[in-house]
C-alpha cells in the first residue's frame, strides 16, 4: 500500500503548490520503504485578450501583430508565436503565423501563445478592418456662366470637411479652382475627393438688322458673339447668325459656349401695319345711271398713307383719283395703289361695266291654239317691266280668255334702264270647243260594254286602253279615260263600266201549294221572279199552286235586266199514308230528291223505335217492306235532315206514315 505525505493513497497523486512530496509503500510483507521528491513552482504568464483596428479602403488590411504585444502580457522574459487556429495555439506546435508583423487579414481573431521558460498561456488577438468611407462631391455644373453660382454637394450627409473649411453637406461657390472634400464617419477619414470649376467668359451677345419692314417682306436679324466655338439658336426654330423673319414678333437668339454656357440676348421685328385694299363691287354704267362712284371705304392701312387710281380699257375718272371714292363715267378696269408712309405699297383692281344695250323681249304662251272659253297664260321675258297694250299691270304675265283669235303685244324696260325699241306680239287663235260625253254603263257579268265618246269634226280619240276609235267595246269592269283631241284643243272622258248587282236570293218556302222567295235587293231597284227558268216573269215573290214534290228553276232578276240570280228548289212534301199493293197508287215513298242534298241523314221508326229503313242516295225508295218482308198495317214515324242549299242553315223534319198493307 502506498501513502503520500499529503495524506493521499495511491501511486499517484496530484498536486498545485511547491514542496518535497514523501511516498511510503508496504509490502505484503510488512516492509515499509520510503522516497521523496521536491517539487518547485515555474513563472506562469499573466495575458489578457486584446484587438487592433485598422482603417482600409478595401475589406482587408495589412497588420503589425507585434504591435499588440504590450497590450496581451508584460511578464519579463515570455516569448509569443501567433498561430490561426486556436488548438494549434493550445498544442504550441509549428503552424504558426510566419510575417506577424505584414498579416495580411480581415476580420479575424488571431491566437498567441505567451510562454515563459517553463509556463504559457493563450490569449486572443481580435483583427478589425474599419472600411473607410468614400467622399464623392456632386456638382451642379463644373462651369460658372455669367458670374453664376455653383452648388457642390457630398454624398455624405455628415462628417464632410470641405477645402473651404465648411463642414456642412453642400457648399456653394462662385469662383473657379479646385475645390476639395473628405469625410469622416466617426472610426475613418475618407480619401481626399476634388473636383476642378472653370468659369466662362460672357460673350456679349448682339442683334442687329432692319427691326421694320412692309407686309408681304421679310428682314435678316444678325447676331455676334465674342470668341469662337459658338453656336446660335433662334426662338423661331432657326440656327446659325442670320434668321429672316416675315412677321412681326420679339425673336430671341440663344448662344451656347464651347463650355456649355447659354447667353441670350432679344429683338423686336415690326411689320408696317398690313394694308389691305377692299374695293366695292361698283354699280354698272347704265341708261339710268350715266357715272357710278367706286368705294374702297373698307380698306385698311397705316395713318398718313396715300392713295392713287388709274384707269385702263377705256375707263375714264371724273374725279377724286386721290380718294377712296372716285366718280367714274365709262366701263373699264379701274386700280387704287395705297402707299404706307414708310413706302410700303399694295394694289388692287375693279373692273366697271357698261350696259346700254336695249333689251329683245321674247313672248310665249302655254299654247298658241286653244278651245272657245279655256284661258291661255302669256309670259313674257328679256326685259325687268313690262306693257301691255290692252291690258293691265307691268309683270311679266298675262292670263287671257279670248273667244275670237287675238293678237296680243308687250313691249318692256330692261333692267339697266334701257327701253326695247321694238314690240313683241303673239296671236292667240280660238276654235270650236270639243262637245262630247261618256256615260257610265252596267253590264251583266260576262256581257260587253259599249263606250261611246261621240263623233266630232276632226275628232281623234285616244283611249287609256290604247284604243283610238270612237267606240270600244269591253267586258272587264273598270274606269275607262279617253281623249279626245280636234287638232287645237283637247278633252278627256271619263266613264265607269261595272257589273249589275242582281238581288241575291236569301231563302226559299214552300207550305200548302205557296211558294215564297226571299230576297236581298241592296240596290232597291224593282224586281221581277219566275220558277219555270225564266220563261214566265212577274212582279211579286209569291207563286200559288205550286206542285208539291216537284223540281223548280227560281230566277230573280232586276227589271228589264237580262243577267239574274238563279237557284234550283224541291217542294218536298212527305205522303203520309203508303199502300204498297202494286196498283201504282202510293205503292212507296220517294227520297231520291232530297237525299241529294248536302248532309242528309234519313230513318223511319215502328212504334217500338226499331230503325225499319235508312233512308241513303243509293237507297231512296222505301215500299213498306223490311229486310225484303211486307211489314204489317201499322203507324209509323220518320226523322230527315239536311242542310238548305240556299240559307246553308241545318233542317230537320220529323212526322208520321200511314202504312196500309192489302195483301
Amino acid at each position: 500500500m502506498d501513502t503520500w505525505s499529503t495524506g493521499a493513497t495511491g501511486s499517484i497523486i496530484s498536486i498545485t503548490t511547491a514542496g518535497t512530496y514523501t511516498v511510503t509503500v508496504k509490502t505484503p510483507a510488512n516492509c515499509t520503504y520510503q522516497k521523496s521528491v521536491t517539487v518547485t513552482q515555474g513563472i506562469v504568464p499573466v495575458v489578457q485578450n486584446t484587438s487592433l483596428s485598422i482603417c482600409s479602403d478595401t475589406p482587408t488590411a495589412t497588420f503589425n501583430l507585434t504591435s499588440a504585444q504590450n497590450n496581451i502580457s508584460t511578464t519579463a522574459g515570455v516569448t509569443f508565436d501567433y498561430y490561426l487556429n486556436q488548438a494549434d495555439a493550445v498544442a504550441g506546435n509549428t503552424n504558426t503565423i510566419t510575417n506577424t508583423t505584414a498579416h495580411v487579414s480581415g476580420n479575424a481573431t488571431v491566437y498567441v501563445r505567451v510562454k515563459s521558460s517553463t509556463c504559457s498561456k493563450v490569449a486572443n488577438l481580435q483583427l478589425i478592418v474599419n472600411q473607410k468611407p468614400v467622399a464623392a462631391i456632386t456638382a451642379s455644373s463644373t462651369v460658372i456662366c455669367n458670374n453664376g453660382n455653383i452648388t457642390l454637394t457630398s454624398n455624405y450627409a455628415t462628417g464632410n470637411t470641405w477645402s473651404t473649411g465648411q463642414t456642412t453637406q453642400s457648399i456653394t461657390v462662385n469662383a473657379p479652382g479646385v475645390y476639395t472634400l473628405t469625410n469622416n464617419n466617426g472610426l475613418c477619414t475618407s480619401n481626399t475627393a476634388s473636383v476642378t470649376i472653370s468659369s466662362s467668359p460672357n460673350p456679349n451677345v448682339q442683334i442687329t438688322g432692319n427691326l421694320t419692314f412692309c407686309e408681304g417682306a421679310s428682314t435678316v436679324l444678325t447676331a455676334s458673339a465674342t470668341g469662337t466655338g459658338n453656336t446660335f439658336s433662334w426662338s423661331n426654330g432657326t440656327t446659325g447668325t442670320t434668321n429672316t423673319v416675315t412677321a412681326s414678333g420679339t425673336y430671341t437668339v440663344t448662344v451656347t459656349t464651347p463650355l456649355g454656357c447659354q447667353y441670350q440676348s432679344s429683338a423686336t421685328a415690326t411689320m408696317d401695319p398690313a394694308i389691305a385694299v377692299n374695293i366695292a363691287t361698283p354699280s354698272e354704267i347704265n341708261c339710268t345711271n350715266t357715272q357710278v362712284t367706286l368705294n374702297a371705304s373698307a380698306s385698311t392701312f397705316p395713318p398718313g398713307s396715300t392713295f392713287l387710281w388709274t384707269a385702263a380699257g377705256g375707263g375714264t375718272i371724273v374725279s377724286g383719283a386721290n380718294t377712296l371714292t372716285p366718280a367714274v363715267n365709262n366701263a373699264g378696269t379701274y386700280t387704287l395703289k395705297i402707299t404706307s408712309p414708310l413706302g410700303c405699297t399694295k394694289q388692287s383692281s375693279v373692273t366697271v361695266v357698261k350696259n346700254i344695250t336695249p333689251p329683245t323681249i321674247i313672248l310665249n304662251a302655254s299654247s298658241i291654239n286653244i278651245c272657245k272659253g279655256d284661258s291661255v297664260v302669256l309670259t313674257a321675258s328679256g326685259a325687268a317691266s313690262y306693257t301691255w297694250t290692252g291690258l293691265p299691270g307691268n309683270g311679266n304675265t298675262q292670263t287671257v280668255s279670248p273667244i275670237t283669235t287675238t293678237t296680243y303685244t308687250v313691249t318692256g324696260i330692261g333692267s339697266n334702264g334701257c327701253p326695247a325699241q321694238t314690240t313683241t306680239s303673239i296671236t292667240i287663235n280660238v276654235v270650236p270647243a270639243i262637245s262630247a260625253s261618256l256615260p257610265n254603263v252596267e253590264v251583266c257579268q260576262g256581257d260587253n260594254a259599249i263606250l261611246d265618246a261621240g263623233a266630232g269634226q276632226n275628232y281623234s280619240y285616244s283611249w287609256n286602253t290604247g284604243a283610238t276609235t270612237q267606240t270600244i267595246s269591253t267586258a272587264i269592269p273598270g274606269t275607262y279615260t279617253v281623249t279626245i283631241n280636234n287638232g287645237s284643243c283637247s278633252k278627256v272622258l271619263t266613264a265607269v263600266v261595272s257589273y249589275i248587282k242582281t238581288p241575291e236570293i236569301t231563302g226559299i218556302t214552300y207550305e200548302n201549294g205557296i211558294l215564297t222567295i226571299n230576297v236581298k235587293n241592296p240596290a232597291g231597284d224593282p224586281l221581277e221572279y219566275s220558277i219555270d227558268g225564266g220563261v214566265t216573269w212577274q212582279a211579286y215573290n209569291i207563286f200559288k199552286n205550286v206542285l208539291r214534290n216537284t223540281q223548280y228553276s227560281i230566277r230573280v232578276r232586276k227589271r228589264g235586266i237580262l243577267c239574274d240570280s238563279h237557284t234550283e228548289y224541291y217542294t218536298f212534301l212527305m205522303n203520309n199514308t203508303i199502300t204498297p199493293n202494286s196498283d201504282g197508287i202510293n205503292d212507296n215513298i220517294d227520297f231520291s230528291v232530297i237525299s241529294k242534298f248536302g248532309d242528309f241523314k234519313g230513318s223511319i221508326f215502328d212504334k217500338y223505335g226499331k230503325v225499319v229503313f235508312e233512308v241513303s242516295s243509293k237507297n231512296p225508295v222505301w215500299n213498306g217492306k223490311y229486310v225484303g218482308m211486307p211489314l204489317p198495317t201499322d203507324t209509323y214515324w220518320y226523322s230527315l235532315s239536311w242542310t238548305d242549299q240556299i240559307t246553308k242553315q241545318p233542317v230537320q223534319l220529323s212526322g208520321w206514315i200511314l202504312l196500309k198493307n192489302r195483301e
